[in-house]
């Protein structure tokens, strides 16, 4: 189903990303979780924030948008 999560939200995926952001918005017909908000996603290369995400729930892929960097390396 749909969903929109507002506050802290946190969330990860079934290979261990972990992000956390102020909204996240899931539509199911797209398979795409996303967010417009600043995010900070970690993973086993670092933690890294950027403008926004796209995860691509069928490819198991992250997108990070705008003003990427790296916020700590392992």
């Amino acid at each position: 189903n749909d969903f929109l999560a507002e506050g802290n939200v946190h969330g990860s995926t079934a290979e261990g990303q972990r992000y956390a952001a102020p909204w996240v918005r899931y539509e199911t017909a797209r398979g795409l979780l996303y967010t417009d908000a600043p995010v900070v996603l970690q993973d086993g290369g670092g933690t890294l924030g950027g403008d926004g995400f796209r995860y691509h729930v069928n490819e198991h892929r992250f997108e990070l948008l705008g003003n990427v960097s790296v916020v700590h390396k392992p």
